[in-house]
């Protein structure tokens, strides 16, 4: 399947917040814009590779309610309770490919959905979103996104903002705790065709867990026991690999661990 890792998503109540605190850490950290017809905003920082975080927040409570976008009706449950990271993202560069992908799966694609946001300098960036039906109460798949312009052009606009004041940094891991760690596994080798021999047993500082490498990026899924606050769907942590320092960050329930 191919596709590269995009973005992860954090629902907060307070964007600006978490850009701030990013700030403050020596991240070049921006304000991104509005979803106009979502009801949302975000704030915005750049890494490697075309990765970012995504803050994403709700300013019009009433528009995000009535939207029929499945990653908005994501955030308005996210809203409920509480922040937290809320979904992760893989960029495509053939969207219609991608769908019929997702049937020849036995999955049922959702969409694509039309999307859009106004920079702060009036600029209106375009792409297109795909999601795929969630199956056995296991949570949420990551969707997928097809951006308006090609890979080359937004690597130009976007280098320096990827630039940070401790030299620049990559999103290297994405962790997940989840109570049915092997059901979880199976549903995305069906979906990113994983082979088997490509997933591994490895153990960390966070404990065991079982590695997937797609897009780029490692997933790491680390079993526990069921608990109704935690949703297997939902990153709980994501490592940042920096040139300058070491630190265990816990900002707005999204847990981060910068390493050198």
């Amino acid at each position: 399947m191919d596709v590269k890792f995009d973005h992860l998503v954090h629902f907060s109540y307070n964007p600006n917040e978490l850009k701030e605190q990013f700030c403050k850490l020596g991240f070049h950290a921006i304000d991104g814009g509005k979803h106009e017809e979502w009801g949302t905003y975000n704030c915005l920082c750049y890494f490697n590779a075309l990765r970012y975080i995504e803050w994403i927040g709700v300013e019009n409570e009433s528009i995000a309610n009535k939207t029929t976008n499945p990653l908005i009706q994501q955030v308005m449950e996210d809203y409920k309770f509480g922040e937290s990271f809320s979904q992760l993202a893989f960029r495509t560069e053939n969207m219609n490919h991608l769908f019929q992908h997702v049937k020849n799966q036995g999955l049922t694609p959702i969409g694509p959905f039309p999307g859009s946001r106004k920079k702060t300098n009036g600029k209106v960036i375009q792409w297109s979103l795909l999601f795929v039906k969630d199956e056995n109460e296991l949570g949420r798949f990551p969707f997928f996104i097809e951006w308006k312009e090609d890979d080359c052009r937004r690597a130009e606009e976007l280098d320096s903002l990827a630039s940070h004041q401790h030299g620049r940094a990559s999103l290297e891991y994405i962790c997940f705790f989840v109570a049915n760690q092997q059901n979880v596994i199976d549903n995305y080798q069906r979906l990113f065709q994983i082979k088997k021999d490509s997933i591994h047993w490895r153990t960390d500082s966070f404990g065991t867990y079982e590695e997937l490498n797609i897009g780029g990026i490692s997933l790491r899924f680390y079993q526990t026991f069921k608990n109704r606050h935690l949703k297997a769907s939902h990153p709980i942590l994501c490592g940042v690999k920096t040139t300058a320092f070491e630190q265990i960050a816990m900002l707005n329930n999204g847990m981060y661990h910068f390493y050198k």
